[in-house]
């Protein structure tokens, strides 16, 4: 069987990666939340996990593994696909979108951020047109624009709670 292409072996690792760390997350957020009845994987671009509790709405959260914010210490956020179209944090239906930050999964340094999703988008569409925060595109083929912050300036704001 042949190889495939570097960037699809790098999409499909990244792929991988990204599942083990839904399974990470939902793990930590079972373990905080004994009440919790049952963990699902949402398979669409809605968000990744959903808590179910008796008696209680559903929680739903947004994972991103972020690799890259060890060396730079920017967080990235997707803003919109090459169409225009919301995507990313202007598109998630989460209540909370979730960073895990570290080389590894192994890695002993992780950062983990609870960002709460309401607080986040009105920071990232206050700060879009300010020019504060560099705006790039990325992804696939560069399809998606992007916003690069500080994970400091983050970690600063009410929406943002380290869970480790």
């Amino acid at each position: 069987m042949e190889k495939p292409p570097f960037k699809r072996r790098q999409f499909l690792s990244d792929l991988s990666d990204g599942k083990k760390a839904e399974q990470y997350i939902a793990k930590i957020y079972k373990e905080r939340n004994p009440t919790c009845d049952f963990i699902t994987f949402n398979h669409d671009k809605a968000y990744d996990i959903s808590l179910s509790f008796p008696r209680k709405a559903s929680l739903h959260i947004e994972v991103k593994f972020d690799k890259y914010a060890v060396k730079s210490g920017n967080l990235c956020f997707e803003l919109f696909n090459h169409n225009g179209e919301p995507s990313g944090i202007m598109a998630t239906e989460a209540e909370y979108m979730v960073f895990l930050v570290a080389k590894s999964l192994s890695d002993k340094k992780k950062i983990i951020l609870e960002l709460e999703v309401r607080g986040l988008r009105e920071f990232i569409e206050y700060h879009m047109d300010s020019g504060e925060y560099k705006i790039v595109k990325g992804g696939d083929n560069k399809a998606f624009e992007m916003m690069l912050v500080p994970m400091d300036k983050i970690i600063k704001e009410a929406f943002c709670k380290r869970i480790m």
